[in-house]
């Protein structure tokens, strides 16, 4: 009767230490899937932010052109208005 208990005991004991075993594992799997899913989030999100950054320059260098476009109208703008002026000088 007594070996009967102990080896009882004992697949109890590896019973209780198997479920420990089973649960740690599904804890670390869980852990592993959630690592995994935070890894993809941060890839899109670095391919998102280039994304951004390379549009952000773009439109830098699309403005850095209109200004001199701007600048350059300006300049062709007042030259006119100053022709015209002398002209309209000239014939009083």
């Amino acid at each position: 009767m007594q070996k009967y208990d102990t080896t009882k005991k004992s697949l109890d004991a590896a019973k209780k230490e198997l479920t420990d075993k089973s649960r740690a594992s599904s804890e670390l799997q869980a852990r592993e899937q959630l690592l995994e899913s935070l890894e993809n989030q941060k890839r899109m999100t670095e391919s998102q932010n280039e994304e951004i950054i390379n549009q952000l320059e773009d439109l830098r260098y699309k403005l850095v052109q209109s200004e001199e476009e701007f600048i350059k109208k300006e300049v062709k703008l007042r030259h006119e208005n100053n022709e015209l002026l002398r002209r309209l000088e000239d014939r009083n």
